[in-house]
C-alpha cells in the first residue's frame, strides 16, 4: 500500500550540460504542477518556492529560461515529475527566510518565440506533418503517435506560418486530436485515445494511494452543451504517483466507480516539508460504466 512516508523530493535547476546545475533536497521546497493532456487549451506549468537558497545558488537560477526537472518519490526512489524551463524567478524576503520563487512552462522557448514560414508537401500524413513540425524543437524528442485521425492525409498540403505553438493547434483543431508536451516528450493522440493501452493502464485504489472514493463530473464547465469536446469524465484524489501521466489510460477499482479511463489533466501539490503530497486527477471514460461497473 502506497503512504504518506519517506517521501522524497529532488529539484535540479541549471545548465546541466555544461554541469552548472543545482541539485537542491536539503532546502525546503514546495510545488505546483499542473499537466494537461492538450496544450493546445492548457500548457504543462509549474511553479516551486525555495527557502535559504545562497547568493551564488539564486545567482545560478536567475539566468534567463534555465532549465528545470522536479523528481519525486519514495523510499529514495525517484522518477521525474516535470521538465521545463522557468520563465520568472522572484527572491523576496518573508520573516527571517529568503523565498525564491521559480515559475516554469514546458517548451516555453520554443514554442511561443520560435516562428515558422513553410509549406507541408501534398499528401503528407498527419503524423508526418507533426514529425516536421517538431523538428523545430530541438530540447524535445518524439514519443508516442497514436489513433487513426493522424494516418489522415493533407491531400492540399499545408501552409504553416506563425510560432510552432499556432501552427500545432491549428493543425491538432483540423484533424481532432491532442498534442502535448510531457516532460520534453512529444505526443499525439485522438482525442478519444490513451497513449497507453488497457492492459497497461495503472491500477487506482485505496492500495495504490487513492485518497477518498472519486466521483463523477459533467465535464469542462468552459465548453457549450453543443460542444462534441465537452465530455463526462471523473475526478479522484490521491497521494502524488509518478508512476502513470496524463495522457495514460488507468484502471479505478472503487466501489462507487469501476472502469478504464483517459487521465485528462492532473494538478499535483507537494512539499518535502509541509503536510500535502497529493494530486487531484481527471479523467474520461475509454469504456462504458454503468452502475459501478464496466460493460
Amino acid at each position: 500500500m502506497m503512504t504518506n512516508k519517506n517521501r522524497s523530493v529532488r529539484l535540479v535547476i541549471g545548465d546541466y550540460k555544461k554541469n552548472q546545475a543545482l541539485q537542491i533536497e536539503n532546502n525546503t521546497i514546495n510545488f505546483r504542477v499542473s499537466k494537461s493532456s492538450d496544450n493546445k487549451d492548457s500548457s504543462n506549468s509549474a511553479s516551486f518556492e525555495i527557502i535559504n537558497l545562497s547568493r551564488k545558488e539564486e545567482n545560478i537560477i536567475g539566468t534567463d529560461y534555465v532549465y528545470v526537472r522536479l523528481e519525486v518519490g519514495y523510499e529514495g526512489r525517484y522518477k521525474t515529475l516535470y521538465e521545463g524551463q522557468a520563465v520568472q524567478v522572484t527572491t523576496r524576503d518573508e520573516g527571517t527566510e529568503v523565498v525564491t520563487q521559480v515559475v516554469c512552462g514546458t517548451g516555453y522557448v520554443e514554442l511561443n518565440h520560435s516562428v515558422l514560414s513553410k509549406t507541408i508537401p501534398p499528401n503528407t500524413t498527419v503524423k508526418d506533418a507533426f514529425d516536421l513540425l517538431i523538428k523545430e524543437l530541438p530540447e524535445i524528442s518524439r514519443g508516442v503517435y497514436k489513433g487513426v485521425n493522424i494516418n489522415s492525409k493533407l491531400t492540399k498540403g499545408y501552409s504553416a506560418n506563425g510560432t510552432v505553438k499556432e501552427i500545432l493547434d491549428k493543425l491538432a483543431t483540423a484533424y481532432n486530436v491532442e498534442w502535448r508536451i510531457n516532460d520534453n516528450v512529444f505526443f499525439v493522440t485522438d482525442r478519444d485515445t490513451s497513449d497507453t493501452s488497457m492492459s497497461e493502464a495503472y491500477v487506482i485504489s485505496a492500495k495504490t494511494g487513492m485518497l477518498g472514493s472519486p466521483y463523477v463530473t459533467s465535464g469542462d464547465g468552459t465548453k457549450g452543451v453543443k460542444d462534441k469536446n465537452k465530455t463526462k469524465g471523473v475526478i479522484f484524489q490521491s497521494l502524488i504517483n509518478p508512476n502513470y501521466t496524463v495522457g495514460n489510460a488507468v484502471k479505478i477499482e472503487d466501489e462507487r466507480i469501476n472502469g478504464y479511463f483517459k487521465v485528462t489533466d492532473i494538478d499535483y501539490s507537494g512539499s518535502n516539508r509541509g503536510s500535502d503530497f497529493s494530486q487531484t486527477v481527471k479523467c474520461v471514460y475509454l469504456e462504458k460504466v454503468v452502475d459501478g461497473e464496466s460493460k
